[in-house]
């Protein structure tokens, strides 16, 4: 099976995942927060999207002396999934 892709497109996804990788090493470093509030969520990414995310089940709240944290490294996937469509 072969698959057709343009130059920009390419260049597009490797930088994606370039972007990825090293903000899962700056997680694990300890350089960068694996976590965020719900507050922080919505407003980095959209109140509306977090919901929709979290209503169809593609991200999991962490409750946490009553506050909710949302796992930043999913919230930055699906946003850069959003965007490729």
């Amino acid at each position: 099976m072969t698959y057709e892709i343009s130059e920009d497109r390419l260049a597009s996804l490797l930088e994606k995942a370039t972007e990825a990788g090293a903000k899962k090493v700056l997680v694990e470093m300890g350089l960068k927060k694996s976590q965020v509030s719900q507050r922080e969520a919505f407003r980095r990414f959209g109140e509306t999207r977090v919901m929709r995310w979290r209503r169809e089940g593609k991200i999991k709240p962490n409750k946490s002396v009553g506050k909710i944290y949302y796992d930043l490294n999913d919230l930055e996937r699906l946003k850069s999934i959003n965007e490729l469509y």
